[in-house]
């Protein structure tokens, strides 16, 4: 159920952004990393109440869904940009592959806390 939840929040971040930049006509890049720093803060509190290996599973869902909406063209929020670029997917990969590692809790959450936010900001601000 956890996992549900979890992935849950997830997928209402990518709608709800989805939605609100397509309403408000807001810059894809804008959107993307919103998507990013937001999901990011969610995912940095997901090993205080899933497992590690519900975690790897999660961020396998989202390598599967992201990858077929790239191909299908929804997500345009995310995956709208005026360069070649594969974070959407890159993103989930490393956070599988920080649930590989099983780090601490608070190690997991500071790492992804640095990769959403840091990254996030770095693509807004230049």
């Amino acid at each position: 159920m956890n996992l549900f939840v979890a992935c849950l929040a997830v997928l209402c971040v990518l709608l709800s952004v989805e939605l609100v930049s397509r309403h408000f006509h807001i810059p894809s890049e804008i959107s993307r990393k919103t998507v990013h720093i937001v999901s990011g803060c969610i995912v940095s509190l997901f090993p205080f109440w899933l497992s590690y290996t519900q975690i790897l599973i999660a961020s396998l869902l989202f390598i599967v869904l992201l990858g077929w909406s790239r191909r299908v063209h929804i997500f345009s929020a995310v995956h709208d940009t005026e360069r070649e670029s594969y974070g959407e997917l890159y993103f989930p990969l490393a956070i599988s592959l920080l649930a590989i590692a099983e780090p601490s809790k608070a190690a997991f959450a500071f790492a992804v806390l640095v990769l959403a936010i840091c990254d996030g900001l770095d693509g807004l601000l230049g």
